[in-house]
């Protein structure tokens, strides 16, 4: 699904679908559905400290564990691949347990870095190492971009609240590990993977 041309809405979860980060300043608006329709020429932003990133691909659950992902029903179950470079994965949700690796997670990656879980966190988030940005999310059950600008989106591996339809995000605002739908599409940041053993992408946990 480009990002300057929407053929059809397709709400189904399971199929892979990517959006092309180069939209419109998109708030919700006061009727609780804004959202841009068309794109803009966006697709280079600042982080914090002003360094400039290309907002790159935004991927749904399924197209961000190489579809792996969708079908899956149990709360805090990881996919088993990730759409990152060989030797990369999405990080987990979580922090403790045999199940997660501390290393590898979302609160432990803004622990170690010292940021609390609110907005001042999120500022120092946005700058480098970990360089989030205000990306907005993709509606496939609208087509529309959300939120550009704004708040920032990202992936984890992990699948929420039993269900086939949740998986956990981030947001870049400091509010860690929300339910997101599956089929919202929202940037994906990768972490090393350290283990000898690796599928096609990311590697089995």
């Amino acid at each position: 699904m480009a990002g300057d041309s929407i053929s059809e809405i397709d709400n189904n979860r399971s199929n892979d679908h990517t959006y092309e980060g180069n939209g419109c300043q998109s708030p919700w608006g006061n009727d609780g559905d804004g959202g841009s329709l068309v794109a803009c020429d966006t697709d280079l932003v600042q982080t914090y400290d002003e360094e400039t990133l290309s907002i790159g691909t935004y991927y749904n659950f399924q197209a961000a564990t190489s579809g792996t992902g969708g079908g899956i029903t149990n709360d805090n179950t990881n996919s088993p691949d990730t759409f990152c470079p060989l030797g990369w994965q999405l990080p987990y949700d979580g922090t403790g347990g045999d199940y997660y690796d501390k290393s590898r997670s979302w609160e432990y990656m803004f622990g170690s870095y010292n940021y609390a879980k609110d907005q001042s966190g999120a500022r120092g988030a946005m700058s480098y190492p970990i360089s989030t940005f205000l990306t907005g999310w993709f509606s496939l059950t609208r087509g529309k971009l959300y939120e550009m600008n704004m708040l920032g989106y990202y992936q984890t591996i992990t699948n929420k609240n039993g269900h086939t339809n949740y998986a956990t995000r981030v947001n870049s605002n400091g509010r860690m590990l929300q339910a997101h739908d599956k089929g919202a599409t929202i940037p994906v940041r990768c972490v090393k993977y350290l283990a000898s053993s690796h599928r096609r992408h990311g590697g089995r946990n």
